[in-house]
């Protein structure tokens, strides 16, 4: 029997299949709005299903489902991302924060890629907080330490300090002021010796502006201008949104440079290292062997063959999203 979802932008209905999982079907209100993804099937009990799209809406349900359950979203990028500069087997043990957890898929991906690792998840959503501890539930494993932040420029202050710290597609979304205040603490929270991974956040000078609006060449706009462009070509933001909720959903990433600087301006010195695991020997293999997973027709070759070009040309090194593994030294 189908069960139909409501949501004012939209319904989803679950089709029950026989394995025991459940096919989601997404059907938006407008046909014309923006929608990630309008199917995905799913290990997820309707209930969860439910609370999901409460907090993430139609348009991105199934990519939140995707998040956890398609190995070739965000497992890959941390197979890649954290696990092409370190060992698997040396976070047995340690303590892992994930920061900006959100509604839970990266904290459940660590979960399986790090066994052994103590994993401690911090969101500053109460919601989507909510959502990964049902998701936890879901797994029937035995949950991770998850803890609200009281504001975007503190951390809970039972948080404690930490052997690595992810800060996974979460930069971005920091207000400018935010980023320098906030970086600093964080990094006050690794250990000595211990490794800051900030990852899939976008470059701030990459000809597309893949993350927010999909849109050529706004990263070298200023921001008014940026910002009108985006009212009238994005089909992906409400018309009315303004700047500094643009600047919260994440339309101006950011830059090697600018990451290294804030952290330069603390008492320990931050040392970029570079990824030298499975078969990976710089940042732009790192982003040409994690992307291919997902995009690995004739337009990724293109592009990564103009890359390679242009870092042989320039010296320069400029992929669509920044990676690092920062290392606090002792």
């Amino acid at each position: 029997m189908i069960l139909t979802l409501h949501h004012k932008n939209g319904r989803v209905d679950l089709h029950p299949e026989s394995d025991g999982l459940i096919g989601v079907h997404v059907h938006m209100t407008d046909p014309a709005a923006f929608v990630t993804g309008p199917q995905w099937t799913t290990s997820y009990p309707p209930e969860l299903i439910e609370a999901i799209l409460e907090v993430k809406g139609p348009a991105w349900l199934c990519d939140e489902l995707q998040r956890d359950e398609d190995p070739a979203y965000v497992e890959n990028d941390f197979r890649h991302d954290v696990l092409g500069f370190i060992d698997p087997g040396y976070f047995v043990g340690k303590q892992v924060l994930d920061f900006g957890c959100g509604c839970g898929a990266s904290t459940a991906v660590l979960l399986r890629l790090l066994p052994g690792a103590e994993i401690t998840g911090v969101e500053l959503d109460a919601s989507s907080l909510e959502i990964a501890r049902k998701r936890a539930d879901h797994y029937q494993v035995e949950s991770p330490r998850l803890l609200l932040s009281p504001d975007p420029e503190s951390l809970p202050p039972e948080l404690g300090d930490f052997d690595f710290i992810l800060f996974s597609a979460v930069f971005e979304h920091l207000l400018p002021d935010e980023r320098a205040h906030l970086l600093p603490k964080i990094w006050a929270r690794l250990r000595p010796g211990g490794i800051l991974f900030l990852n899939q956040t976008p470059h701030r000078y990459f000809p597309i502006e893949g993350h927010t609006t999909g849109l050529p060449l706004i990263n070298y706009l200023p921001d008014q201008w940026a910002h009108l462009v985006t009212r009238q070509f994005c089909k992906r933001i409400p018309k009315e949104t303004d700047w500094p909720a643009l600047l919260r959903k994440g339309i101006r990433g950011g830059t090697t440079n600018e990451i290294l600087k804030i952290l330069a301006d603390t008492d320990e010195m931050p040392t970029n290292i570079l990824p030298t695991k499975n078969g990976i020997l710089s940042h732009l293999d790192l982003w040409e062997k994690s992307s291919r997973v997902r995009h690995n027709g004739a337009g990724h070759k293109i592009k990564a063959l103009m890359l390679k070009s242009f870092n042989v040309v320039t010296g320069l090194t400029l992929v669509p999203n920044i990676s690092l593994a920062i290392m606090k030294e002792k």
